[in-house]
């Protein structure tokens, strides 16, 4: 019975490899290896003399392509090949761009292709045994299938099969039992049941492996399999696309996926009503006249200011408060001051007992003095100085320090500035091991303790770690003790006679000690019969005793009372000492200067770092410059742009003519709510981050992520919040402030010269414009982006413009939509629509008359919408214009000229240029461009 050999292929179709495989000699394997099953892999490798990276992923685009039909209404065959089990797939492939649709056949088995056939340029065909990029996609549609819902049938057509635990045993060999086995486990995860499999696996028989697949008992998966790739014909918004790869289409529906990382801003847009009277008080308390601005933006809120009712009892107190508040605001944007959270302001009104921990600042080991009670003396018995040769004994009247213990190892993933810390710290430790004279890195004592009788000195030593396969080092200064190991001439001995300088002071002081001793022992009574010569020699050696009691009392008197900082110890070898007359050990006082009495400690020597890097990983990226010394806070350093600085600066970096017109359209966003300008994300100064944003949207200079950081000194996290919190405001004000100007508005606004003859009509003008985008890897994307009149990937925006010079954005769409589609289905003309019907005019409805180019077709959405439409005739090939067609014509041409400069106005930021990129948030970019659309309405002059 062939069945074992049946689940087994299929179980090869969703069977993949270990994570831990390398399939290339890159430094790492492209993500198509982790998202295709690995019989792909091996058929590529096949296939193709190199690691056939591209030919996987043709396979992913072709195989997740929303052209590419599903196996679901297709039939297969089951054959047997040479005693192995195959399948024969049939199923046309579609080409990526063309229109063009590849019929082909193939055939595999869990190891090989047999055979293929395709109707392509490079298919197989009769005998060729060549493999075409559309080859093996018909063999990962089969994986899709079952990944979907196949394996799940299968499992339940195999459970009804296996009535007992009796049948697998008579009708199958041991083997055959087992393979089924392994087969059944890969199907169970493959169709999503994960925890199934988990069970199964520690079930002995094949019918109990089975029992939650019985009828009846099916519990829904962990994994929701019915998601649907979008059409070819699915054109909409482009902030409603979703950008993923053929490959990580293939590991969502394999279950083999990593949570996506959401770029997406999360600040929650906030409308409001606006405020015109409130925004012309903060305007003026700025300085700013909007009415003398000659920007259309600020025309038409004077305009509505002064049609807006006002208590002009509280005027003046609203205008004295303006003005505090503005002088406030001012002196705000001078000096950064770190953000205060909602929960820390919170926890200022709140009587919280303050917490004793508090963090270290600095890497100081902080040695204690150590002066022991004598209670705990009796208990443990009093320590010794730990440094070779000296007996010094803790708690008689001497000063001890700690010496620093061996630090703990790090964590791993421990950072590169943690790493060179511990570095310094063991360092530390086995200096001082060394310089007491114990075993340096052997013995590793603790608890150990040196006198204050020993100096210590500054040493200069620069430490190497590794780091993600690179040396990195950094200059430390290290306190110490003056000594040196065991056996070195700097530690002190008790049988040594010293240098020549020693041994003649010895031999004097000695000769002195022995004159003394002559002295004690001549103090004898002389015998009544010694004669004059023996009573004058015993008179001499009195003499000659006492003298030289007094010079070695004089001698001990200068040694021990001198001052002198330069000489820790005059005296340094214990044989001089001994000599002269010291007491040995106990109740030695320290004779070092207050200022040589320093503890342990390591302290980094800023802008010495170096990093060096194998050949291997000379272009990684963690070869960036990394400095490990202790940063400077940003809340502490002087804010980079202010509201004084020069217009030309402005101009070069937001487009903006000076800081005034710059501060004027933050106080209209922000409808005049000091609060909502005051709105911090991070301890740059509130202007210091209206700027960064508005320099982003011009995107002229700092375009890069890392110069923005650089020149901001933040990192990219706090940026995108700055930027997400005043695209909420910003788009506030969008959203909030009329969409339209009304008739009366634009009628006073517009050029009264070029426009006599649109005197009593409403009209807008609108035409499209692309935006750059970039080749995607899926083909549905592709091609939903493609557009054949610029010839690019692309999203397609519309920008319409009235007569007053108001500058109106719509949402971008997808490259592939033509004008005339999008024309109707955006929503404009509905929104033109309800608009004509709030702004009446003495009673009457004056409809919107659109201006439109050619190729728009938009009488009959324009008549559907009760508006009317006014574009250049067309004629048919070979026919020429009439005189009143060609003025007509020429007519219409001069006046959509003013909506060719709106879509030039609309270019002018770099961010519109440039087009968007893959790695962009589509929300973000999309809120860009309308919030762009909206403020060249308060920075440029009008274009009519």
């Amino acid at each position: 019975m062939h069945l074992p050999d049946i689940l087994e292929l299929f179980a090869a179709f969703v069977r993949f490899g270990s994570s831990e495989q390398k399939h290339t000699t890159w430094q790492k394997d492209g993500s198509v290896y982790t998202a295709i099953p690995q019989m792909f892999i091996d058929f590529a490798k096949e296939c193709r003399v190199d690691a056939s990276y591209r030919l996987l992923r043709r396979c992913l685009r072709h195989t997740f392509d929303s052209r590419t039909e599903s196996l679901d209404n297709k039939t297969a065959k089951i054959v047997l090949c040479n005693g192995e089990v195959g399948i024969h797939l049939s199923t046309p492939i579609p080409a990526s761009m063309k229109k063009d649709i590849y019929d082909g056949d193939t055939v595999l088995t869990k190891d090989k292709i047999l055979c293929a056939k395709c109707d392509c340029k490079s298919g197989a065909q009769k005998k060729n045994r060549n493999v075409c990029v559309h080859t093996k996609p018909r063999g990962l549609l089969l994986s899709v299938l079952l990944a979907e819902d196949l394996a799940e049938h299968m499992l339940l057509e195999l459970t009804s099969m296996l009535t007992s635990a009796a049948v697998e045993s008579d009708v199958w060999s041991e083997e055959q039992v087992e393979k089924a086995k392994k087969s059944v486990l890969i199907l169970m995860e493959a169709s999503g049941d994960v925890a199934a499999a988990t069970e199964a696996a520690k079930k002995d028989t094949l019918f109990d492996m089975l029992q939650p697949y019985k009828t009846g008992t099916q519990q829904q998966k962990q994994w929701d399999r019915k998601h649907k790739p979008p059409t070819a014909d699915e054109i909409g918004p482009f902030d409603e696309i979703i950008l993923d790869s053929p490959e990580q289409k293939a590991k969502e529906l394999f279950n083999r996926s990593s949570p996506k990382t959401v770029l997406d801003p999360v600040e929650e847009v906030v409308n409001f009503t606006p405020n015109y009277i409130q925004t012309g008080i903060v305007l003026n308390a700025s300085g700013y006249d909007p009415s003398k601005s000659g920007f259309v933006g600020f025309q038409l809120l004077e305009h509505r200011r002064n049609k807006q009712p006002v208590d002009l009892n509280a005027l003046p107190q609203l205008i004295s408060t303006a003005q505090s508040e503005w002088r406030e605001l001012l002196q705000e944007a001078e000096s950064r001051s770190m953000r205060q959270s909602k929960q820390q302001l919170a926890n200022l009104t709140q009587n919280q007992p303050a917490s004793p921990l508090t963090k270290r600042k600095s890497y100081e080991l902080r040695s204690q003095i150590i002066t022991p009670s004598p209670k705990k003396m009796k208990k443990s018995g009093a320590k010794q100085c730990s440094k070779v040769g000296c007996d010094n004994i803790e708690g008689k009247g001497i000063q001890f320090n700690r010496i620093p213990a061996e630090p703990p190892e790090l964590p791993d993933g421990a950072s590169l500035a943690k790493k060179l810390t511990n570095r310094a710290r063991t360092e530390l430790w086995l200096e001082s091991m060394d310089r007491i004279g114990r075993q340096r890195g052997v013995d590793k004592t603790k608890g150990l303790r040196i006198c204050s009788c020993h100096p210590t000195e500054t040493i200069r030593r620069r430490l190497y770690v590794e780091d993600n396969g690179t040396k990195a080092s950094k200059l430390f200064d290290l306190t110490v003790v003056v000594g040196a190991g065991v056996g070195s001439s700097v530690i002190p001995s008790e049988t040594t006679k010293g240098v020549g300088k020693d041994r003649f002071a010895q031999q004097q002081l000695q000769q002195l000690r022995d004159d003394e001793d002559n002295a004690r022992s001549s103090q004898e009574e002389l015998p009544r019969d010694a004669s004059p010569v023996e009573v004058t020699e015993r008179e001499n050696v009195r003499l000659r005793g006492e003298l030289a009691s007094t010079m070695l009392q004089m001698q001990r008197l200068a040694e021990l009372t001198s001052d002198d900082s330069r000489q820790s110890s005059p005296i340094t070898c214990p044989a001089v000492e001994k000599s002269a007359g010291f007491v040995e050990g106990k109740e030695r006082p320290s004779n070092l200067a207050p200022n040589q009495k320093r503890r342990f400690k390591v302290v980094e020597v800023k802008n010495t770092f170096l990093r060096s890097s194998s050949n291997k990983n000379k272009n990684s990226t963690a070869n960036k410059h990394y400095s490990t010394g202790k940063k400077e806070l940003s809340a502490q350093k002087p804010p980079t742009v202010l509201p004084t600085m020069d217009c030309s600066e402005v101009k070069r970096r937001t487009g903006f003519c000076n800081v005034s017109t710059l501060l004027a359209y933050v106080i209209v966003v922000c409808n005049g709510d000091f609060d909502r300008i005051r709105k911090r994300r991070t301890s740059l100064t509130w202007f210091e981050e209206w700027f960064l944003y508005l320099e982003w949207k011009y995107h002229a200079t700092n375009l890069r992520q890392q110069d923005m950081e650089a020149a901001w000194g933040i990192d990219k996290r706090f940026i995108n919040h700055v930027k997400d919190c005043k695209a909420a405001l910003d788009m506030a004000a969008f959203l909030s402030w009329p969409r339209f100007a009304s008739f009366e508005e634009d009628k006073a606004l517009r050029n009264p010269q070029k426009w006599a003859k649109y005197d009593k009509y409403r009209v807008i003008q609108w035409d499209m414009t692309n935006i750059p985008a970039p080749k995607f890897a899926d083909a549905s994307l592709h091609r939903a982006t493609f557009s054949q009149y610029y010839g690019m990937n692309c999203a397609k925006s519309g920008i319409g413009m009235q007569l007053c010079g108001w500058v109106i954005p719509e949402k971008a769409w997808t490259g592939a939509v033509e004008d005339g589609p999008y024309h109707s289905n955006a929503g404009y003309l509905q929104a033109q629509k309800e608009f004509q019907e709030a702004d009446l005019v003495a009673g009457k409805v004056i409809k919107f008359h659109n201006i439109l180019d050619r190729g728009y077709r938009g009488n009959v959405t324009a008549f559907r919408n009760d508006q009317l439409c006014l574009q250049p005739p067309s004629s048919r090939s070979d026919r020429r214009f009439t005189g009143k067609q060609t003025i007509f014509a020429g007519s219409v041409a001069r006046d959509r000229s003013g909506n060719e400069r709106g879509v030039r106005v609309m270019k002018r930021s770099g961010l519109f240029k440039r087009g968007f990129k893959e790695t962009m948030s589509v929300k973000r970019f999309c809120d860009a461009v309308l919030t762009w659309g909206f403020q060249v309405n308060f920075m440029y002059k009008p274009v009519h």
